[in-house]
């Protein structure tokens, strides 16, 4: 009985070692600070500009932050992963400059230094000047209304996906050492398809378009978009403007959710360029 008193003893005694590794492991992850930067961007204020603001802010922002942007406290909640909130927008844009939020879209990285999970998506990396200051002119209308989400938290799970780079931190999937899309000025002409893929699809296709095997916290990966998935572009319009795939009978939660949402606010004529750049993507993804 002594013995078996020690082993179990041992035992617990590993595992309560392993669970606090774990633990510092993630918190230098979570709390690590990077050098931020400011970006300046002029930020618009005329009706046209105010305009394509609310489409961006419908097409990028309401589907996380909620239709009043005034955040979700219960955006990712699983309870052995983690808790994660998607802040009051106008509330946290009340905290910074127009450059300092620019920064955070760009980098992933905050102005304290530290690097939120999930927020920003990557593809806010490439979104060109124009779009970007029209958004921030959008959302600086809109009012500060309710309370501060509450701090995220980072259960036992999702602690060890984070020691282990399962999850990471917005600033580990953003290349700033890569060509910005929309700084070249053909992003709105004949790299349309191009730019409206890298800033919109790669939220849950991942930033290189070929999947995602943690979208959802791993519950729901996301496909390849290689070769525009084999569609055509009127199955491909349809799986956009519905969620459908054209498989009968069969359902795509996610992208349902999507083509509801965000994607609803897409002309037809950037369906069809979004199509025609997914069509020409080798299965290897973006370069």
């Amino acid at each position: 009985m002594r013995w078996l008193v020690r082993g179990v003893g041992g035992l617990l005694l590993l595992v309560l070692i392993a669970v606090s590794v774990v633990y510092v492991l993630s918190n230098l992850v979570i709390n690590r600070r990077y050098a931020f930067t400011p970006y300046p961007v002029a930020v618009p204020s005329d009706s046209a500009s105010l305009a394509q603001g609310d489409r961006l802010a419908r097409m990028r922002c309401f589907g996380c932050h909620g239709d009043s942007l005034q955040g979700r406290a219960d955006f990712f909640d699983e309870p052995m992963i983690a808790r994660i909130a998607a802040p009051n927008v106008p509330r946290r844009l009340a905290q910074v400059s127009d450059a300092e939020f620019a920064g955070f879209l760009r980098s992933g990285i905050r102005r304290d230094g530290t690097s939120p999970f999930v927020m920003p998506p990557p593809g806010f990396y490439h979104m060109s000047d124009a779009e970007l200051g029209a958004l921030i002119a959008y959302l600086r209308t809109v009012p500060v209304r309710g309370p501060e989400t509450p701090p995220n938290s980072y259960r036992l799970l999702g602690r060890l996906g984070v020691a282990l780079g399962q999850f990471k931190p917005s600033v580990a999937l953003i290349d700033t050492t890569q060509e910005r899309v929309g700084q070249d000025p053909a992003w709105a002409t004949t790299r349309r398809g191009e730019y409206l893929a890298r800033v919109i699809c790669t939220e849950c296709h991942g930033v290189r378009l070929t999947g995602d095997p943690n979208a959802a916290g791993g519950a729901s990966p996301t496909p390849s978009l290689a070769g525009a998935l084999g569609y055509s572009l009127e199955e491909f319009t349809v799986l956009m403007r519905t969620g459908k795939p054209r498989e009968p009978g069969k359902e795509l939660g996610m992208m349902a959710s999507a083509a509801r949402g965000s994607l609803t606010y897409l002309t037809n004529e950037e369906i069809a360029a979004i199509h025609a750049y997914l069509s020409g993507l080798p299965a290897g993804g973006v370069k």
